[in-house]
């Protein structure tokens, strides 16, 4: 060796850290100060910086329970392709920096933003019976967006396999 180092920094995917973690966060952290002090709207700089760092300090705390959903959704979506593993070998061929690459990694964080949102629906509901809510039409959105989330993630799924099909058959 010539005494020098080369290290590369690999920087984590920050699309997949926007989507899955911090936007569910967020949603979470504002639907609860909501839900304890009726308003979301007063507050200084202080505290949008303290709820985006809890925002994604819920999406972290959150993420091993959703990946479950974001997994078994992900299967489910693949399962007419003949090749299982098409958006990891596409991702491979096009090689991990590209942008088509990224394209498909941004769209895991939004399969997975789907799945950590139906979570957080469930907590959010939860947390409205807990505190005494029972508003018929809260609760039928709350239904609504339980059923909502599960099937956007499947759609987000489904189109990022045709996407990843559409790129392996250029590179053909």
């Amino acid at each position: 060796m010539d005494g020098k180092t080369i290290t590369e920094l690999k920087i984590p995917d920050v699309w997949y850290d926007f989507y899955a973690r911090f936007i569910p966060g967020l949603v979470f952290v504002f639907s609860l100060r909501f839900f304890l002090y009726g308003h979301i709207f007063s507050i200084g700089a202080t505290d949008i910086l303290v709820m985006m760092f809890i925002s994604y300090i819920v999406g972290l705390i959150n993420q091993p329970i959703a990946s479950t959903l974001t997994e078994r959704i992900e299967k489910l979506a693949i399962r007419k392709y003949s090749n299982k593993n098409l958006v990891p070998e596409v991702q491979h061929k096009l090689g991990q920096g590209t942008r088509r690459a990224l394209v498909l990694s941004k769209m895991k964080g939004e399969i997975s933003c789907f799945s950590q949102l139906f979570f957080i629906t469930i907590y959010l509901f939860l947390i409205y019976l807990f505190i005494g809510g029972s508003n018929y039409m809260c609760i039928c959105w709350f239904v609504v967006f339980m059923l909502y989330f599960p099937l956007g993630s499947y759609s987000f799924a489904l189109r990022r396999n045709k996407k990843a099909e559409r790129y392996y058959n250029s590179l053909s």
